[in-house]
């Protein structure tokens, strides 16, 4: 995300910052129509809506709702029309600023989350099959990190990779209890590993179809929500156990003690 830079003029008209920021949103208005688009910059109180053509079903002052999807939920914030041009509809929410910045903040930590990736555990054991070759045995290897747009896997030298930079693969993710996920790209580099028996392959992904980025975009959200639960409960767990043995209940004429001592009159 990269903020956006307003005149002086704009910033003294707009009670809230604003800030540039992409996702996918549809103006539902009042009359049934609905106008899709993407956000441009945004504030707790307002958004610009830009669309592919010119919006000319769309007129100042008509209310409606602005919907949003944010990590699978579906949200929709009241709003009216305040302008519209060739190049999109600007609009001013109806209160719920609070809730709306909220979704802001989710949907920016997701955005980061996903171009940042996950690390993939070694008990996690994601395998990764390589497609199209023509071995009679697919070439398999393990998953160690992926993004929405990169990933690693490790191979071993065993098996029939034939990985060059700039070789395009195409692979299939395989997980437990989920459905494989195909995806391909472009080979950026092959890395040593400290087994001199094996490697890891760093893949550019290229444009993915909506369904399998979402699905993607759903392991990474899985691995990371599962390493964070692992690091709260290495967390509790190491308190406890330097908590030591609990103390023994105190007496109701030990706690009387304690607080006329404390309230006791100072000298």
């Amino acid at each position: 995300m990269e903020a956006k830079k307003e005149t002086t003029a704009d910033q003294s008209r707009r009670r809230h910052e604003r800030v540039w920021f992409k996702h996918q949103a549809t103006l539902e208005l009042a009359n049934g129509k609905s106008i899709w688009g993407i956000t441009r910059d945004v504030s707790l109180r307002g958004v610009f809506l830009a669309t592919a053509v010119a919006p000319s079903a769309v007129e100042k002052n008509q209310v409606g709702q602005l919907r949003l999807n944010v990590q699978n939920m579906n949200q929709a914030f009241p709003c009216r029309v305040v302008h519209v041009s060739a190049q999109g509809v600007g609009i001013e929410l109806h209160e719920r600023g609070e809730q709306f910045g909220a979704a802001l903040t989710t949907a920016l930590m997701h955005e980061t989350q996903m171009r940042l990736g996950a690390d993939v555990a070694d008990t996690d054991y994601i395998r990764v099959v390589r497609l199209g070759s023509a071995a009679s045995v697919r070439p398999e290897g393990r998953l160690v990190k992926v993004s929405a747009s990169h990933l690693e896997f490790r191979f071993n030298l065993a098996n029939d990779w034939l990985a060059k930079p700039g070789s395009e693969i195409k692979l299939e993710i395989l997980q437990a209890r989920h459905a494989p996920i195909v995806v391909q790209g472009i080979v950026r580099t092959i890395l040593p590993t400290r087994d001199p028996a094996e490697k890891i392959c760093a893949l550019i992904l290229g444009v993915l179809p909506d369904k399998t980025s979402a699905d993607l975009k759903d392991l990474v959200r899985t691995l990371n929500d599962r390493r964070l639960q692992n690091m709260v409960t290495q967390r509790a767990t190491s308190l406890g156990l330097q908590a030591g043995a609990d103390l023994p209940r105190r007496t109701r004429p030990e706690i009387r003690q304690d607080l006329e001592r404390f309230y006791g009159p100072r000298s």
